[in-house]
């Protein structure tokens, strides 16, 4: 039987492998088939640096992939070492309402965009989820780690590296604009 610490480290396993998926998906049908539609400024501020985020992603995942087996210190530590790249969250959490603003304003001005945009959302890989879900993906997920983390520390007050994870998590979230 798993104990919690187990438990809470699958859950952020299988929780990564989910998210790195869909922002994969995102990546791959919205934001490829979606920036010939509209101009470079346009582009930038609607995906900002979703590719960032995802490399961040594939960090941690493969960080939890290679410790796995090895013990919570290396799980603890692969989670540490991920975190510095995660400072892209911030930079695309902070610029959410304004990538959503923009989103609304083509949809209602630009038809090859909106035209694009309804084939995409009727793809079955989306699985009926709309763009602005995609888009809102990343800034659900940074809020999920410190009570993942703070879950772990409590479990484990004897490895520093869940500790020092969270207090990471958390001065990266806290220079997010609520």
């Amino acid at each position: 039987e798993m104990n919690r610490t187990e438990l809470t480290l699958q859950e952020l396993y299988q929780s990564e492998a989910n998210i790195l998926a869909n922002i994969e998906l995102y990546i791959n049908l919205f934001v490829r088939n979606l920036r010939p539609t509209v101009t470079n400024d346009e582009s930038h501020g609607l995906f900002r640096n979703i590719e960032e985020i995802v490399v961040a992603n594939r960090a941690l995942k493969q960080n939890l992939d290679n410790a796995a087996g090895q013990g919570v210190e290396a799980s603890a530590n692969a989670i540490l070492q991920s975190l510095p790249i995660f400072e892209s969250y911030v930079d695309y959490c902070n610029n959410y309402s304004q990538m959503m603003n923009i989103l609304t304003t083509l949809k209602d001005t630009n038809a090859n965009f909106y035209n694009s945009l309804k084939e995409i959302e009727s793809d079955g890989r989306v699985r009926g989820l709309t763009m602005e879900c995609f888009v809102k993906m990343p800034v659900q997920r940074i809020y999920r780690y410190p009570l993942l983390l703070k879950d772990l520390v409590e479990n484990n007050p004897n490895v520093p590296d869940f500790n020092q994870s969270l207090e990471t998590i958390k001065e990266l979230i806290g220079r997010i604009d609520p």
